[in-house]
């Protein structure tokens, strides 16, 4: 197994020269893991160790078969046992000796020595653990994890193991695979890809070793030309390396279908993806909205059709964000509220401010809070919902749109006491066939604001409706929270 998994490896280094290229240029492409594993051999113990460059890595490994470093992708579990865990008071012996590990992390000890690779990263022993809101290690390493993977020479994905006991390798004798037909179905119905933290893993990993209980497959970035028949074929992460900016709507629904042990992890477990969206930092990131791409990042939906029966949102994320939502969501595709739009006219939305309180210093990380101020056209609605997919939103008099209604919570409101909301238009559809409202709640007696859902109109637009967005009336300053 090992011996052709070596020869999968060894192609790629030779043949491949687009898996050679860093995912960008800059100073991602040089980060180093803070700490490593030096997997020692069968007479030496594995060992943390402290290297300062990428350079000093691939020095210090340069008499093993493959310089460089692995990274491991796997579920820790619901109930890890916790003894090895890196802890402040515990690295001095860490850099001795490595404590017991459990069966999936000492198994991608073994899967390195065997493949020839010195060095190996693996969250719970290269980063100190502890409660993650104080902990100065914690938020400076989880701001550079998707690097440490980017940079990898490869990943190990623990994809059948739903808990950090129950191992990798698989179990009986197999074959190594590098075609796509057996891995779709193999990754989409695997523990693995249902943590929300291995979605920025994978995706930005130049080759990954996928273990499975009784298979063994091999992905590169040019496996996807080489060897793949239809794209759609593919699990959708693994193709967001290619273009991850004009896929980030699909990297968020891909996302919502996860889940996380910690809530407070909501933003950071996509921290990584952010920094290679927006290298060079010419955008401004909104907790889960790119500033530039406004209207696009505002018009996403619940994807039941279902009523949510709770509050479906995450503490601190703002109502507005994508990755506010507790459910699985979707994006509508928007023509944005433009300058020149014969729909929109001068009610168009137009940001004014946008102000994110940040948790620490990672500007993709933990947030204490944010704030959109926007001047828009607000109107003064009544939502008639007639079935789960019908619904009449009535701006009075004989104007009124039919659509559909998405909310996004459950929770008592303007909306669910009188029927009465507050709606700004965001964007519509090419050819003006449907727009696009928010539907917002007053949370005080002054221009604030939070997100109820969005309404999307589905048949023709009225005359008298367009002539009244076109006029542009009831044109305020708002504020989002």
């Amino acid at each position: 197994m090992f011996k052709n998994c070596r020869a999968f490896l060894e192609s790629c280094l030779n043949e491949h020269q687009s898996c050679a290229e860093p995912l960008v240029d800059g100073e991602s492409a040089s980060i180093c893991p803070t700490r490593l594993i030096d997997v020692g051999s069968d007479s030496i113990p594995a060992h943390l160790v402290k290297l300062k460059s990428l350079e000093q890595v691939n020095r210090n490994s340069k008499d093993a078969r493959f310089p460089g470093y692995v990274t491991l992708s796997y579920c820790w579990g619901s109930n890890p046992d916790e003894r090895h865990l890196l802890r402040e008071e515990s690295e001095s012996s860490f850099m001795r000796e490595l404590p017991s590990l459990p069966k999936t992390i000492r198994e991608a000890v073994t899967v390195c020595r065997r493949m020839g690779v010195k060095y190996l990263w693996v969250d719970a022993l290269c980063i100190q653990q502890g409660h993650s809101s104080t902990s100065s290690d914690w938020k400076r390493e989880s701001a550079r994890v998707g690097s440490y993977y980017a940079n990898a020479l490869f990943t190990i994905a623990a994809t059948w193991a739903s808990a950090s006991n129950e191992g990798s390798l698989p179990r009986k004798a197999s074959n190594v695979y590098s075609g796509w037909n057996e891995l779709s179905s193999m990754i989409l119905s695997s523990a693995l890809t249902k943590r929300g933290w291995t979605l920025q893993e994978l995706s930005l990993s130049p080759r990954i070793l996928w273990f499975k209980y009784d298979a063994v497959l091999w992905t590169c970035s040019a496996g996807i030309r080489t060897y793949l028949v239809r794209e759609n074929s593919l699990p959708l992460f693994l193709t967001f390396r290619s273009d991850m900016r004009s896929k980030w709507s699909e990297i968020l629904e891909q996302y919502t279908m996860s889940s996380l042990s910690f809530a407070e992890d909501r933003l950071p477990a996509l921290s990584g993806l952010c920094k290679y969206v927006n290298e060079g930092g010419k955008d401004t990131y909104l907790a889960g909205i790119w500033q530039s791409s406004l209207s696009d990042g505002l018009a996403w939906r619940r994807l039941s059709e279902r009523l949510p029966e709770y509050s479906s949102s995450w503490p601190n994320i703002p109502s507005w964000s994508p990755l506010s939502c507790k459910e699985k969501i979707t994006f509508n595709p928007v023509c944005a509220t433009g300058s020149g739009c014969a729909v929109c006219g001068p009610g168009k939305l137009w940001l004014e401010d946008a102000r994110v309180i940040l948790s620490y210093e990672d500007p993709h990380g933990r947030i204490e809070s944010a704030v959109l101020r926007v001047s828009v056209s607000i109107y003064d609605v009544t939502v008639r919902l007639h079935t789960q997919s019908f619904s009449l939103l009535q701006f009075g008099g004989d104007v009124s749109l039919e659509g559909r209604l998405s909310l996004d919570t459950s929770l008592k409101t303007s909306y669910t006491e009188t029927g009465r909301v507050n709606a700004i238009l965001i964007g519509h559809a090419v050819g003006f066939q449907k727009l696009f409202f928010l539907l917002l709640d007053a949370v005080d007696e002054g221009d604030t604001y939070r997100r109820l859902g969005i309404f999307e109109s589905r048949f023709k637009t009225s005359p008298q409706l367009l002539e009244m967005l076109k006029e542009g009336r009831n044109k305020q300053r708002v504020k989002m929270v």
